[in-house]
């Protein structure tokens, strides 16, 4: 069987591209051809062999150009491609114009952006913890000028005769909801790698907690935390627990926000580890995630 994986979005889930690759590639006969960019590459270096090969999109060509390369696989996966900023609209763009004559094994990493289109979750959505006029205007074109494109996608791939992909069973279940369970198909975020060993350094008087994924308050609740810690009379969190903030910081509103928060609990004496990196490779991600006493 031949796989292709087309990993081309600003902010690549590389984890998840490299899980995939590992399924497929953990069958001797099947090959599997990652299309990405320079910085996917680069994220991905050391992947590739006689199974798992790369191909690097051109900066000079158009995205229509180089998806016409995707052609002879047997299945394409999409692990991120969503209408966020006006590059990944191009991308969707070129996307629904080619043809890749397989079937398209898309992933769904948010089922209400794609599915709960009611005007009542839509206004939600829009008013949702909002912090700027920035803000407003960028969720007004994801949730009400780009749902319509988001409709074409669910489309193409419905025609194509592929699925909707999620990390986990319990969200497929949701998902199935919409597409039926058919549609639906789960690959895990990450698969098992001997060759990774836990680092964790002993003795340890300090438990290392992780929150791993990239900065964002809108997909993990780092409040929660916070206030636990606000709350904390005795120090005993202060004294007891070390905070990994373990994903790349993407300096938008929201996470130039939640770094204010943290140095905030720093100042006053708590252990939170942060990055200012807008992307930690995988290298050093799975480095500092098998530090973790608990994720």
């Amino acid at each position: 069987m031949k796989i292709a994986i087309l990993e081309i979005a600003p902010h690549g889930h590389y984890t998840l591209v490299e899980s995939i690759a590992k399924i497929y590639s953990s069958v001797p006969e099947n090959n599997v051809q990652i299309f990405t960019t320079e910085k996917g590459a680069k994220a991905l270096q050391g992947i590739e062999n006689q199974q798992v090969l790369l191909k690097i999109a051109d900066d000079t060509e158009g995205y229509e150009k180089f998806f016409s390369t995707i052609k002879g696989f047997d299945k394409i996966f999409i692990p991120t491609l969503e209408a966020y900023a006006r590059e990944p609209f191009r991308i969707m763009q070129a996307f629904l114009k080619s043809n890749f004559h397989c079937p398209i094994f898309y992933v769904i990493h948010n089922v209400d952006f794609w599915f709960q289109h009611s005007f009542f979750n839509k206004i939600n959505n829009l008013f949702y913890k909002l912090s700027s006029v920035k803000d407003f205007i960028y969720r007004l074109k994801v949730y009400f000028f780009y749902v319509s494109i988001n409709k074409e996608i669910i489309d193409k791939v419905k025609k194509s005769n592929g699925k909707f992909v999620t990390l986990t069973e319990s969200v497929g279940n949701e998902l199935a909801r919409f597409v039926g369970s058919e549609r639906v198909a789960v690959v895990p975020f990450s698969v098992f790698d001997g060759k990774i060993l836990e680092k964790k350094v002993a003795p340890n008087d300090r438990l290392r907690v992780c929150i791993p994924g990239l900065l964002s308050p809108s997909r993990r609740d780092y409040d929660a935390v916070f206030k636990l810690l606000d709350e904390d009379k005795i120090d005993f969190f202060k004294q007891n627990i070390t905070w990994d903030f373990l994903g790349g910081n993407p300096q938008n509103i929201e996470s130039h926000q939640l770094m204010t928060k943290i140095k905030k609990r720093c100042a006053a004496g708590h252990e939170i580890i942060f990055y200012e990196e807008s992307f930690l490779s995988m290298e050093i991600y799975d480095s500092l995630l098998s530090k973790a006493d608990i994720i």
